[in-house]
Parts: structure tokens; C-alpha cells; sequence
């Protein structure tokens, strides 16, 4: 008998309602959130799912965020985390090299 496969998961940061609060971070049980280094227009830096493929599905980072920035859906393929902007007027500038 083989295992069954594992689930896939999309966690989602909507970047511009992120305040850096870190309860997403806190009370994920497997460790797959951190705080990023990309800042939103508010001067907060963005909730991340640096380990997509440990989530689990539970949703505690979803049904934990005050600010309804985090989202977990069933994916495709293999599990991703990504950062998106409600609007692009909302996203953060693009930095400039000089």
C-alpha cells in the first residue's frame, strides 16, 4: 500500500494589510511563516511562508490574523507562499539602485 500524497497548500500575504504583528509566525505549528524582508507602503515588513511545503492546511495563521492579511487555500503542484497587493497603488515602490 503507498502513502497518500501530501496536501498542497498556497499560503497568501495580502502585503499591504500586514502590521508586522508576527501572530501568523507565532502560532503556526510547523514553522512555515516568518516576517520578510519586503516592507509595505505602512512601514511594515510582511508576513512570509518561507516553508510552504511543511503546511498542514490548519489555518491557525488565517483564523488568527486581526488584520485578515493571511490566507490558506488548496493549491496545485507543490505548496507556494506568496505576497500580494490588495491594489497595485498599494504594493511598495520598487527600489532604485544608485
Amino acid at each position: 500500500m503507498s502513502k497518500p500524497s501530501p496536501k498542497v497548500f498556497d499560503i497568501i500575504t495580502i502585503g499591504d494589510r500586514c502590521k508586522e504583528c508576527e501572530i501568523c509566525v507565532t502560532v503556526c505549528p510547523t514553522k512555515v511563516l516568518v516576517i520578510s524582508d519586503v516592507m509595505n507602503r505602512n512601514g511594515y515588513k510582511v508576513s512570509y511562508a518561507a516553508h510552504p511545503e511543511k503546511c498542514i492546511g490548519c489555518k491557525l495563521c488565517e483564523w488568527s490574523c486581526p488584520d485578515f492579511a493571511i490566507f490558506v487555500k488548496p493549491g496545485e503542484g507543490k505548496s507556494r507562499g506568496l505576497i500580494t497587493w490588495s491594489s497595485p497603488e498599494k504594493a511598495p515602490e520598487p527600489a532604485v539602485a544608485r
